[in-house]
């Protein structure tokens, strides 16, 4: 089966930062509800679609099943579907943006503005050129706490206008419940940021010379930034892609 995550938005709850939906890069509809409450399962061979209520709190949800009293399926999803649940990317993206500012909720640090992260960047191409980098997107990897391991969406996040890494959030699902877990540094922690560590991998002449020899004429490196939480530590991978700019577009593993 496939499966499609289903989401209830609204612009009109009270008091609540709004926020505009993007595809592709293209503005959409303001909202400043929304929520995960249905999952769609298609089955692969006959296109049947079945809609499941799996948020039984949410009152957008409750309404549309009592306008259509047979669109949601009255059984629980099978566990063999749901044990293989991750937790929605789009939402993530938006809860994530929001946490920059709203991740201390109280009212004078709120007023004062002086509690705000930032998305964590890193240079994309094979040198350190820029200060400012290019956001982190969210992705998903293991994630082994004390007391778990599982798959999660990850998001680093540095102070504004900072370079260290000052928390990460991890969206994880245990069946068909979405979970958000954020994990925070102290303020003087000084925990090492991507940007930072580019700059450091940057000036090892062991690691700076492979990359010479990698950055040739007619290819183009791009270099990615992933973190994986490990119970207390955290572990730092950068893989580095050289493309050839002048032949074909499927790609050569070396």
């Amino acid at each position: 089966v496939w499966v499609l995550d289903a989401y209830t938005t609204s612009n009109e709850y009270p008091y609540s930062q709004r926020t505009v939906l993007e595809e592709n890069g293209i503005s959409k509809d303001e909202i400043n509800y929304i929520r995960n409450s249905v999952k769609v399962i298609i089955d692969a061979y006959t296109g049947d679609v079945t809609f499941y209520r799996t948020d039984k709190t949410d009152p957008i949800a409750m309404v549309y099943e009592k306008i259509y009293p047979d669109l949601f399926s009255k059984e629980e999803i099978p566990e063999q579907i749901s044990d293989h649940f991750v937790y929605p990317e789009y939402l993530y993206n938006i809860k994530a943006k929001v946490l920059i500012r709203y991740h201390n909720i109280q009212p004078d640090v709120l007023y004062r503005g002086d509690d705000v992260w930032d998305i964590a960047t890193h240079n994309a191409s094979s040198k350190v050129s820029s200060t400012k980098g290019t956001e982190i997107n969210p992705y998903y990897t293991m994630v082994k706490t004390n007391d778990s391991e599982k798959m999660g969406l990850m998001q680093i996040y540095t102070p504004d206008e900072k370079q260290n890494l000052i928390s990460y959030l991890v969206g994880s699902t245990n069946g068909a419940t979405n979970e958000l877990k954020l994990y925070k540094f102290s303020a003087d922690s000084n925990i090492v940021g991507p940007m930072q560590l580019d700059k450091q991998i940057e000036e090892d002449e062991a690691i700076s010379a492979e990359l010479e020899t990698l950055n040739t004429t007619g290819t183009k490196l791009t270099k990615q930034m992933i973190i994986v939480p490990i119970k207390n530590t955290l572990l730092y991978v950068e893989p580095i892609y050289q493309t050839m700019l002048n032949e074909s577009e499927v790609p050569v593993l070396k």
